[in-house]
Order: structure tokens, then sequence, then C-alpha cells
């Protein structure tokens, strides 16, 4: 007999719901693992350092400039007593290097920034660690915002900046250039996409710190220009009425004893930079340092025309960029990429290249071949490993550059790699999809590996 019951019947579409679920786990998965690498690396520094009663290296600059501004009003040390602290670290990298690699404990540099950096620093044991956690957010919110920013629809993006040697380095070291590279971030997003005239806070926080992020931001401003033409203007002219508003109050806020101090500084700032010793005791500084500016002072150029130089080079690049892209205005991540590059060609010290190889393939990648991205993509990770070998190397004293195996002899990433990354972006520039005022910017996406 036939069977008269109902039977029962699948719902329509509930395996492709089960996939779309499975789906959305999978694109999760990369950007849970992140903040997880990130927490995790936030509680191994606070057990190294905090935990320990010390600080992280760099931090500790900014933390005996805050202690030297509560009790004399002022940050700075003489010129004299910074140009002791170079000497210093040289001896030690001597005494390590040329001594069987036996350990020394790390030099904190002197304070070379405006007074604000250490102003902002209140006294207590709570100050490290609240600092601890911006700075790690800072880190992660980088890399997040840049994905975002730049329109990338997979979070796979994030496994080279996770495992970026510069930028480990840089947040193992507590420096404040990553939450300088963040607020950029988010400045140069408001810039881009409104409103603007928000983007004068972080931008005179950035200023307030390292001036010469203005190099960044004054590129970035030119670009937008050149995509929007005359209607971003008006933004960008209130972004930057707040900005000087803000820095100005700050530096009224400044005690008298700091406002003259960095006046003094900032009237010759080279004169507490290792540069200022004579040749001979560079080193290891000159191999760290990849900004053009130390391979023209290496090649013998006078102080003051090395840097005129550089500043001449970063000028006629960024001409050289907007006459290149006139009719091909670039979108967001082009835009910051190349004013990324361009700031590490005009600032005095490179130290590390935190995220350049990220930067700069996945902005390009769009407007490349599949061989030219190809050929990007190992030439990045190629870059990346030879960091890492530095930086091994650096930590078993057996190689003083730090995160670079350059030499001053052969200043390979200062006369290949930024080039190398500025041209790349000038030409993926100019055949990228989808960029330009009133165009969706792609940049990420088009290449996103799934």
């Amino acid at each position: 007999m036939p069977d008269d019951r109902p039977q029962p019947t699948a719902r329509p579409g509930a395996r492709p719901a089960r996939r779309g679920a499975a789906h959305r786990m999978l694109r999760a998965l990369p950007f849970l693992a992140f903040v997880l690498w990130w927490a995790l690396l936030a509680l191994a520094l606070k057990a190294v350092t905090l935990d320990a009663g010390d600080l992280p290296v760099d931090y500790r600059t900014y933390a005996e400039a805050a202690e030297r501004a509560r009790q004399t009003g002022s940050p700075y040390r003489q010129v004299a007593a910074a140009q002791a602290v170079w000497a210093d670290i040289h001896a030690a990298a001597r005494a390590r290097f040329d001594g069987g690699g036996a350990a020394v404990a790390p030099i904190s540099g002197p304070y070379l920034y405006p007074p604000s950096l250490a102003l902002w620093l209140p006294p207590g044991p709570a100050t490290g660690l609240v600092y601890l956690a911006l700075h790690t957010l800072a880190a992660a919110g980088l890399c997040l915002g840049w994905l975002r920013l730049a329109g990338a629809r997979s979070g796979w993006w994030l496994l080279p900046a996770a495992l970026s040697a510069d930028l480990l380095a840089v947040y193992a070291g507590g420096n404040v250039e990553i939450l300088l590279l963040a607020a950029s971030l988010a400045a140069c997003g408001l810039l881009w996409r409104g409103p603007a005239v928000l983007a004068g806070v972080p931008v005179a926080l950035v200023l307030l710190v390292k001036p010469q992020f203005a190099l960044l931001f004054a590129a970035f401003a030119a670009f937008v220009l050149l995509a929007r033409g005359r209607a971003a203007a008006g933004g960008l002219a209130a972004a930057a009425a707040v900005a000087l508003v803000l820095a100005g109050l700050e530096v009224l806020r400044w005690p008298t004893p700091a406002r003259a101090g960095a006046l003094a500084y900032l009237s010759e700032p080279a004169a507490r930079q290792y540069f200022a010793l004579p040749p001979a005791s560079w080193w290891p500084m000159d191999h760290w340092n990849r900004a053009p500016l130390q391979a023209l002072l290496s090649a013998g150029l006078p102080r003051g025309a090395a840097m005129a130089a550089t500043l001449a080079g970063f000028a006629a690049r960024l001409a050289t960029s907007l006459l290149a892209l006139r009719r091909h205005p670039p979108g967001f991540a082009l835009a910051f990429a190349l004013s990324y590059v361009l700031l590490l060609i005009g600032r005095p010290i490179d130290w590390a290249l935190p995220l350049l190889g990220l930067l700069t393939l996945g902005a390009a990648a769009p407007g490349l071949g599949r061989g030219a991205r190809r050929a990007g993509a190992a030439a990045a990770l190629a870059l990346g490993l030879a960091h890492w070998a530095a930086f091994i190397g650096f930590a078993t004293g057996r190689w003083p550059g730090l995160l670079s195996l350059q030499t001053p002899a052969w200043p390979w990433e200062t006369l290949v790699v930024l080039p190398g990354a500025w041209l790349l972006l000038l030409r993926a520039a100019r055949a990228a999809p989808g960029q330009g005022a009133g165009r969706p910017d792609r940049t990420l996406g088009a290449c996103a590996p799934q």
C-alpha cells in the first residue's frame, strides 16, 4: 500500500545557509587570530618589561624625559649630554659586536621630540600600562584600519602585517611611531572621506610629537587636491586651521623652560643626532638608518647640504608624482601609500620601515599584471626575510644592522627599495581601475587572497 503519511522535506536553502555560516566563520578567522596575536604580544611585552620593573627601550626615553620635565620644566638634555648618549650606544655596540657577542644592556636614545610627548606622560606606575594598551590598540588598529580604508575583502592580508619584523621590533621597543602612523592613517581617512575638519585633531597630535610627519600630510593633501579638485580645498583648509589652533594652544601650555628648550632644539635638531659626532662614532647607527640623508652623509656631503638635498629630493619626487598622475588621480590607498613612501624618503631617520611592503604591494596590486603582482610579492617576501635575518643577527650579536642587511658602503634599501616602491606605486596608479574622484577604491579588494 502506498504510504499516505506526509514525508519530511528538506528546508529550502538549508545547505546554502550552512555553507554561508561556514564561509563567514572562515572569513572571520584571520581577524580573530590577528586580535589574539596582538593580545598575546601585549601580555608578553608586559611580562618582560613592566612586570620585571623595566620599560621598553624607546618608551624609557619618553619616561625619563617626562621625569626631567617634572623636575626642571624641560624634557631636554644639554647638547653635549645628548651626544654622550650616542657615544655610549656606539661604545656598547663595539663591546658587543667586537667582543664576541657578549650581551649588553640596551641603551635608550636621547629625547628628540617637541615637549608634548613627555608632558603628556603623568607620573605613576599606571602610565606604562596605559601606554602599552594604547600602543597595542594602535598597532592592531593600524593594520585593520588600513584594510578597511583600502577596501580589502579578505583578512588574510593581515598575515604579513602580523609577521613583519619591522612592526614587531618597533612594537617591542614601545616606539611612538606606531601610534603616529595609526593617527596619520585616521587623519588621512578623514581628509579623504570626510568630515575633513575632524582630521585637524589627529594631525595636530602627530605633528606635536614628530613634526617631520608634515611631509606625509603635505603629500597626501596634494593628492587629495589632485583627485577631488577645488571641492576639497575648503575641507583641507579647515583641517589645517584646526590643527594650527590646537598646536598653538598646546605650545602656550608648555612650561617656559620647555618652550625655551624646544626652540633651542628645533633651531638645530641635528646637533642632538648621532651624525653630529665624528663619522667614526656613527657606527652602528649608520647601518640602522635607511633614510637618503644617511647615504648622502656617508658619501661625504656636509650635514647642511645633505639635509637640503634630502628635502629637495622629497619635493622633486612629490612634484613628479603630481605631474605623472595629473590624468590618473589615485584612490585613497595609493595616495596614502605614496605619501608614506615620500615621508620615508624625506625625513632624516628611518630606523624601521613598518608595513612598507604591505602598503606598497596592497595599494599597487590592482594596477599590476599577474606576473608583476607575483614579482612584487616575491620582492616583498625577500625584503621581509632580509629584515628578519638582520634582526636575528642583531639580537644574537652577529650583525650590527638591527633591521637591515645594508651597509653605509652599499645602502641598497635606500637606493633601490625606497625609490622602487615609489616607482611601483606611480606605475600602478596610472593603470589601477576604479581610482580617482568619485570612484570606489578597489585597491585591496581587486586581488585579496581568499
